[in-house]
Formats: C-alpha cells, sequence, structure tokens
C-alpha cells in the first residue's frame, strides 16, 4: 500500500513543481517587458511602481540608488533624456530575471555614442515587486564612456562652473526635473557647437 501512496505524492509534488516553473516564469518576464514599456513611455510613476518601496538600483563600480525618491531622481532624469532600453536574452531564475541591455538616449548621442550595452542586469523580485536591479556595462560600453568623460563632459563642467545657473542647483546638488536636465542638454550643445566653430 505504501507504493501507491509514495508514488501519488511524488506525482503530486512533480505536477505542483510544474505548474510553478510554468506560471511563474513567463509572469516574470511579462513583468520585465512591461518595465521596459513603462521605461520607454517616459511614464515615471508606472516605472517607479515596478519597485518596492526600499528597492534599491547598483550601477556595479559606479552608483547606488535607494528607496523610491532615489529611483525617482534617475527615471525622470532617464525620461527628460529621453531614454530607450531594449531587452534582450531574458531568462528567469526563481525570483531573479536577468537579461542584456541597450541603452540609447539623447546626451549619449549628443556626445557621439549611439547606444551603450550591459553585459547584464539582474532583476530580483519579492511579492511581484523588484528590490533590486544591479547593472553591468561591458568593457567596450566602459571605454567609450570614460573617453566622452574626459574629452568632454570634464571640460564642460569646468566651463560650466564659470557660468551662473542658479535656477539648476540647490546648495550645490543639482535639481532633477525635466526642465532642468532640457536645460542641462541645451547648454551641453550649444558649448559643443561653439568649440565645433573654434576649431574650424
Amino acid at each position: 500500500m505504501r507504493e501507491p501512496k509514495n508514488k501519488s505524492l511524488i506525482i503530486f509534488f512533480l505536477s505542483f513543481l510544474l505548474l510553478l516553473i510554468s506560471t511563474c516564469t513567463p509572469k516574470l518576464e511579462e513583468r520585465l517587458k512591461a518595465l521596459q514599456e513603462a521605461h520607454n513611455s517616459h511614464d515615471v510613476e508606472k516605472n517607479l511602481s515596478f519597485y518596492a518601496d526600499d528597492a534599491k538600483f547598483v550601477m556595479v563600480e559606479h552608483w547606488v540608488k535607494e528607496g523610491k525618491e532615489g529611483l525617482r531622481n534617475l527615471f525622470t532624469s532617464d525620461a527628460a533624456l529621453n531614454s530607450h532600453l531594449t531587452f534582450t536574452d531574458i531568462k528567469v531564475n526563481g525570483d531573479t530575471v536577468t537579461c542584456k541591455v541597450k541603452e540609447e538616449n539623447d546626451l549619449l548621442k549628443l556626445v557621439g555614442i549611439d547606444a551603450i550595452y550591459y553585459e547584464y542586469s539582474h532583476f530580483i523580485f519579492r511579492d511581484g515587486l523588484i528590490i533590486e536591479t544591479r547593472a553591468v556595462k561591458t568593457q567596450e560600453s566602459i571605454e567609450a564612456k570614460e573617453k566622452v568623460n574626459k574629452e568632454v563632459f570634464l571640460p564642460f563642467k569646468e566651463w560650466i562652473r564659470s557660468q551662473e545657473f542658479s535656477e539648476l542647483s540647490l546648495d550645490g546638488e543639482y535639481i532633477i526635473n525635466k526642465e532642468n536636465v532640457s536645460m542641462w542638454l541645451k547648454l551641453l550643445q550649444e558649448w559643443l557647437e561653439k568649440n565645433d566653430e573654434e576649431d574650424k
């Protein structure tokens, strides 16, 4: 009598496991695709709705944003820069979704970079919400950004220090909103055009 019971239990647990795999995996993949759509529509509040209150976003070896307000500043800046993300090679393992990412935005285009690529991004979920994102850029993208930082952003920052744009900062910290990010883009474009004219 024990063997049939054991077989029934094994069949039950295998069926339960298959059910979990078939229901959870597509659900998290769909959540990630919905996040991509929210990001690309530049809807900051909708983007935030995918994250837990205590979530953090880690750009490995670069910076960390924590909590909804930290993420709000990040996503507000992304929206103002017309950021567009493309997720590929999506894989689900338990509560973690891993994918490769291509990022395009107006700032990158302005300084001559078509896109930034991420070797991988991990999205860790808890109760359907993202509690942590960890992203790692490819070496090629890191080198491209470092080159632009040295040749463009550092001299631009030196120039900007000699100007007075008090409306763009508060106690030395930049106010992150659509208007101010757009203003910085405009100033950078003017500075680049001015330098191009001087070089001719």
